[in-house]
């Protein structure tokens, strides 16, 4: 029972872990695209490409 729960901490930290790394991410790309002349399109982009991979919850899918 013990390594049950274990194995859920683990999944749940890494996954905060993941969460937290994507959202930084995000934070860095929008602020790369204020520089830019077209930053609301770039923005729309952005926005619409982490949408559409909001269901991968492994670093490997996150990360291709």
């Amino acid at each position: 029972k013990n390594n049950i729960i274990f194995v859920i901490n683990l999944k749940l930290e890494s996954w905060f872990v993941l969460r937290q790394q994507t959202l930084s991410l995000y934070k860095d790309f929008l602020k790369l695209i204020r520089r830019t002349d077209n930053h609301k399109e770039l923005k729309d982009w952005i926005r619409d490409e982490f949408r559409q991979n909001i269901h991968h919850k492994q670093q490997v899918c996150a990360r291709k």
